[in-house]
């Protein structure tokens, strides 16, 4: 399989303290598949073996080529997203709250992520 997961925060690396308070995306791009969970704090790419609570299918989203790949969602769902074993407060999705420091940062940061995750798709 050939893909990636993303996990999107205003903070720092996120951890197993984060259980059900942000929403984690799988790509398989071999099978044209992106789907949505809560992020169920397993930092590593077998996270998917043990997924969080599933909040949707978003792989009509994703368009893949022989050598790249582009998504764009619709995050209103999954920042609206409720289930009992989901702490409302705490839920997080994929909203971030940016500073004018971070939000200068973006662009740059937008360029890294493509830069890795085209390096992903090519190897």
């Amino acid at each position: 399989m050939t893909g990636f997961w993303l996990v999107l925060n205003d903070g720092p690396n996120p951890k197993s303290t984060d259980v059900n308070e942000l929403a984690i995306l799988y790509a398989d791009l071999s099978a044209n598949k992106l789907l949505a969970y809560t992020y169920n704090g397993l930092n590593n790419s077998n996270s998917i073996n043990n997924p969080g609570i599933f909040i949707g299918d978003y792989s009509t989203d994703l368009t893949v080529s022989a050598n790249e790949f582009s998504f764009s969602i619709d995050a209103s769902a999954i920042n609206a997203f409720t289930h009992p074993d989901v702490v409302a407060t705490d839920w997080k999705a994929c909203n971030m709250t940016m500073s004018s420091a971070f939000g200068s940062m973006l662009p740059l940061i937008t360029q890294s992520l493509v830069t890795v995750l085209n390096h992903l798709i090519t190897s």
